[in-house]
């Protein structure tokens, strides 16, 4: 979908390997946090939400303060907090605090199998978007929204049948101890 069938984009990767591994990084640390929610279900959702948002941020700080003595990074004036301060106050107020908490507790709610399931249906939608804003669907969009919605639906039987043995066997031993 993303090369429209233009396999050179590949080897433009190269450029680019450094960024794609801390997104992917970034995906999988997403899945990993969404999926440990369900290890601590007797945790309200605050405390769930704001122990791994201490820990977050106490390793962002430990790593920008190393990136920052190295000189990778450069520490912002005053004049720029300034400048962005409202952009600040949104982004620790909705995606950092609501949206945060409305996830862990949505997640709380319909298991994580279900919200890793909502979750990778962005694309989808993202793409639904698109089209009502007039962008013209080419066959690549097409067959990778079919290989993204058939993936989720596979992936979804199979964790649910997983989780179908898991009970199963916890009855069973259950029933054997009895």
């Amino acid at each position: 979908v993303i090369t429209k069938g233009n396999i050179s984009f590949f080897f433009s990767l190269g450029d680019h390997l450094f960024s794609l591994l801390f997104i992917l990084i970034g995906v999988l640390g997403w899945v990993v946090y969404t999926m440990g929610g369900q290890l601590f279900q007797e945790w309200s959702t605050l405390r769930y939400s704001t122990l791994t948002c201490l820990f977050g941020t106490a390793i962002t700080g430990i790593m920008t303060a190393i990136l920052t003595a190295q000189g990778y990074v450069s520490v912002p004036s005053i004049k720029v907090i300034a400048a962005i301060k409202y952009d600040f106050l949104f982004m620790i107020t909705l995606p950092g605090i609501i949206a945060l908490l409305g996830w862990n507790y949505g997640i709380k709610i319909l298991s994580s199998i279900n919200g890793i399931l909502f979750i990778n249906f962005v694309p989808i939608t993202t793409l639904l978007i698109m089209v009502i804003k007039g962008y013209n669907i080419t066959a690549f969009d097409i067959v990778g929204t079919l290989f993204v919605i058939i993936g989720l639906i596979l992936n979804n039987i199979y964790q649910r049948k997983e989780d179908y043995k898991q009970v199963l066997q916890k009855e069973k031993t259950n029933l054997t101890i009895s």
